[in-house]
């Protein structure tokens, strides 16, 4: 990543939320706080998938919902859209690649905003991978015919005079190319999983009969020298459309090791189904064919000033809290000599903050939908501060912990900041 310029701040305020984020992780010790408002359900998750998730860090990748079938209800549509192109343009792992979508829609437009936790500063790639992405989506009200035309001579990547199916099989190859980073830790990640298992389930006559067989191929592309990585997220993606292969794992690798490979084989299987629901949801809602998508550029970074890099007794004491308890005194004693130096580090505004602040700040630009697709669930903050906002907006997930790496913009810390106190 570029290095960011970054602003120095002299505003109470701000440090006010940057000495209660860390003492509020300390007393947490990361650990998912009681919701403060309830996540949107579009799909029903995995019981054991969600409990083993919650364990993960904030740079995890967790078990997407774009997998299921789409409902009749024009608003879990449009909300399961908005997941779907925040996990397709959340390219790379990190907590630099974590992306949100708003949605307004126009009589005639349709605009999906996209913010990014640090800037989304647009590369070749991502400028490609957009333009591909609109066009897919214009695809599906057109026939192949009327699709490959208008691409005209300088977007011939999706192929050309093809069958009618050419245009989705190369789409779905240029988004696993796209995530290819991604795709290939996952991949590794699988292997050291199941790698003392191989002959074990080779052997298995089981599979020839629960149509597991695409987890054959799974494991044969593993094996390979050099992973074909198209036809290795293809299987997966075959692996999750049946039930037969996770009861064939839980048979054959136990409950516990099974739930971690069926994680690995539905990430992987990711940028297939999110392909699939894209061209769902531009089928059955015609205006999602033609959409507008404008990245939203970053506030840059912000740093509390000298004056405000203050002991943790005294950030206690200007906060205003009450006495603290023995035990209170026992942890936030373990981080006495770090509490200087944590609060003056440079704080981004995560993604969801950043299209809240964008829809708040004029009445023009308000979303249609009281909802943000995200890549990766919202932290504590993020959702405190989205709930109290006018706006109510919801997401479809939290993981309830506070994370101190969090900012926001100088010209909105006095308005948020009474939200967060709140």
């Amino acid at each position: 990543m570029s290095q960011r310029a970054v602003t120095k701040s002299r505003n109470e305020a701000f440090a006010r939320v940057v000495w209660s984020a860390h003492i509020l992780s300390y007393l947490s010790q990361q650990r998912s706080q009681p919701a403060v408002i309830p996540s949107v359900t579009i799909a029903k998750a995995d019981t054991e998938a969600e409990a083993e998730e919650e364990e993960e860090e904030e740079e995890e990748d967790f078990p997407s919902n774009v997998t299921t079938a789409l409902g009749s209800v024009d608003e879990d549509i449009k909300a399961k859209f908005l997941d779907c192109i925040a996990e397709t343009l959340s390219s790379k792992k990190g907590w630099h690649y974590v992306t949100a979508t708003g949605l307004r829609e126009y009589e005639c437009d349709v605009i999906v905003d996209v913010a990014r936790n640090t800037d989304f500063s647009v590369v070749e790639a991502d400028q490609h991978y957009l333009t591909l992405l609109k066009n897919f989506l214009f695809a599906q009200g057109h026939t192949h015919i009327d699709y490959f035309t208008s691409l005209g001579d300088n977007n011939t990547s999706l192929g050309k005079g093809k069958h009618a199916d050419t245009g989705r099989l190369d789409f779905e190859e240029a988004t696993i190319t796209y995530h290819s980073a991604r795709l290939n830790s996952s991949s590794s990640r699988l292997h050291d999983l199941i790698r003392m298992k191989f002959e074990r389930i080779f052997e298995a006559e089981e599979y020839q009969l629960s149509g597991a067989s695409s987890l054959v191929r799974v494991l044969r592309f593993l094996q390979a020298t050099e992973v074909n990585l198209i036809s290795l997220v293809r299987s997966s993606y075959e692996c999750t459309q049946s039930p037969d292969v996770k009861i064939f794992l839980d048979s054959i690798l136990g409950l516990t090791a099974s739930n971690k490979v069926w994680r690995e084989i539905c990430l992987l299987a990711r940028p297939v189904s999110a392909c699939r629901l894209l061209e769902d949801v531009a089928r059955c809602l015609p205006q999602f064919q033609r959409i507008e998508v404008i990245l939203h550029k970053s506030p840059d970074p912000v740093i509390l000033d000298g004056q405000f890099t203050l002991s943790i007794h005294e950030a206690w004491q200007r906060l205003g809290l009450p006495e603290q308890t023995a035990a209170t005194r026992r942890v936030l004693q373990q981080f006495k000599d770090v509490f200087k130096k944590d609060c003056s580090k440079p704080f981004s505004t995560h993604a969801e903050v950043q299209l809240m602040i964008h829809y708040s700040n004029s009445l023009h630009t308000e979303p249609t939908l009281a909802y943000l697709g995200c890549s990766k669930k919202s932290c504590l903050l993020c959702e405190i501060l989205m709930r109290k906002s006018p706006l109510q907006l919801k997401t479809r997930g939290r993981h309830g912990k506070c994370y101190p790496a969090w900012g926001i913009p100088l010209s909105n810390i006095e308005n948020l900041e009474v939200q967060l106190s709140v």
